[in-house]
């Protein structure tokens, strides 16, 4: 499993000990190190967290991705290595967009995930007897809505699984070319996003800069002193904002 590093760490010693055929443990051992070197080039190009949609070179990321997955094609599957390093970046690029929320590659945390979830949702509902506080409610929205998410990703997961086998039974190593074109796709789209709204990126970069700038109080000139003198920043009037301080008139 390319995108199963767990499995293929475990294949290692069991083909090491010849427990588990072929006993060729080089394979395994090659998987994970592609695993990993996907998500190093994945951290070289996108090498911030959260979604950031015109400023993120997520189209460099995606059309990697498309790149190695029509080696493996080409190669009709004589490097499944190659599927590896791509699962990596991938699931590297949805950890860093998602700030660790979600993976793609494997369903290890998302059923974590969806278990824990729904145990402190019956608990919290058992423990208080239905009469949630404000407190109480924000924790089961959250849990709630993380619950439905994980559900989501598992069962798009299982289909994904299923429309594969089905692809590979009618088209063989052809059906490599539906997740290469979808993830090509994606990538254009990106590009064409980034094209389109030039002037808001550009903004947006603009802003968050100076925002910086402002939170570390360095390299602001002297009408931006004054600013932060005031209380008139964009750093301050978040600061209010999220404390529930009022501005002086």
């Amino acid at each position: 499993y390319v995108s199963h590093v767990s499995g293929s760490a475990t294949g290692i010693g069991l083909r090491y000990e010849k427990l588990q055929k072929p006993y060729d443990y080089m394979e395994p051992v090659w998987l994970v190190v592609y695993f990993i070197v996907g998500s190093f080039m994945c951290g070289l190009i996108v090498h911030s967290n959260g979604m950031k949609l015109g400023q993120a070179r997520y189209e460099v990321v995606l059309l990697l991705v498309f790149g190695m997955e029509m080696v493996c094609w080409f190669h009709e599957l004589a490097h499944p290595e190659w599927l590896a390093a791509a699962m990596g970046v991938q699931n590297a690029m949805i950890t860093s967009w998602s700030t660790a929320v979600v993976r793609t590659t494997h369903m290890t945390g998302t059923a974590t995930d969806l278990g824990s979830s729904l145990g402190r949702i019956i608990m919290r509902f058992l423990r208080l007897k239905c009469s949630l506080e404000e407190e109480d409610w924000n924790h089961h929205v959250a849990d709630r809505k993380k619950l439905v998410l994980m559900i989501c990703l598992l069962l798009s997961f299982i289909a994904g699984g299923y429309i594969g086998a089905a692809a590979w039974k009618a088209y063989d190593i052809h059906s490599l070319l539906i997740p290469a074109g979808l993830t090509f796709t994606l990538g254009v789209v990106h590009i064409i996003y980034c094209i389109l709204n030039r002037e808001e990126v550009e903004e947006e970069k603009v802003e968050e800069e100076a925002f910086r700038r402002q939170i570390s109080g360095k390299g602001i000139d002297d009408e931006e002193q004054q600013e932060v003198a005031e209380g008139n920043t964009a750093a301050a009037q978040f600061i209010r904002q999220i404390s529930g301080q009022k501005q002086d008139p």
